[in-house]
């Protein structure tokens, strides 16, 4: 499949899951892991880490939904202090749709070589162009900075005595994001190579797939 057409139908799939309820979540599902089956692959370490590296987001989205939704208290016992019914299943909702997006991240490096995403992100980034963007610049840093989600360390370094509480874990987290961050958006200009995969435009039948993501996640929201 044309990488073009692997990182729309990402987008379109990321999309449907982020806007859905648990109808779009189990559809998901089954695209995702019909996905994993008809390519043969399997999670990758990087995929494993990614998951890894977001386990404070999902404590940050359980505190969020469980105790700032109002609704039937989960433990009635605790009063005003209870988490509510409707926050765990907005919190399990929104963190089973991110694990889902982050498998399709895992799946779509997986399919789609450094080149051929360059390619893709620069086909799709010269939609930008009237507004004055480069198509080049865009393609390079969104490459790069995939390339630094899938290589950034949350662990602090071995020569920095260990955090003193949760609060410096989390500040040394993020100081961690940012530096990769600021680190993709620096990296010196390179020559982008992308003509081998556009020339020619993906085959018309191609667009079936992010065509039918759109329809199956809308459909069901429709009936739903």
């Amino acid at each position: 499949m044309h990488p073009l057409v692997r990182v729309v139908s990402f987008m379109a799939f990321s999309l449907g899951l982020s806007l859905g309820q648990w109808p779009e979540l189990l559809l998901g599902s089954v695209v995702l892991a019909g996905g994993y089956w008809r390519s043969g692959r399997r999670l990758s370490r990087q995929g494993r880490r990614m998951l890894a590296r977001l386990r404070w987001f999902f404590l940050s989205i359980a505190v969020l939904y469980l105790w700032f939704t109002p609704g039937e208290a989960l433990l009635p016992a605790l009063g005003a202090a209870s988490p509510s019914w409707p926050g765990l299943l907005q919190g399990l909702l929104r963190a089973g749709s991110l694990i889902l997006i982050v498998l399709a991240v895992d799946l779509l490096l997986q399919l789609t070589p450094r080149d051929q995403m360059l390619g893709a992100l620069y086909r799709l980034a010269g939609l930008l162009r009237p507004l004055g963007v480069s198509s080049e610049r865009f393609a390079l840093r969104m490459s790069l900075t995939l390339e630094a989600v899938g290589s950034i360390s949350l662990q602090p370094e071995a020569t920095e005595p260990r955090p003193a509480g949760w609060r410096r874990r989390l500040q040394q987290m993020s100081e961690a994001l940012l530096a990769q961050w600021h680190r993709a958006l620096r990296a010196p200009a390179q020559t982008l190579e992308v003509e081998i995969l556009l020339d020619e435009a993906p085959p018309s039948w191609q667009w079936g797939l992010p065509v039918f993501l759109v329809a199956a996640f809308w459909g069901v929201g429709i009936l739903t």
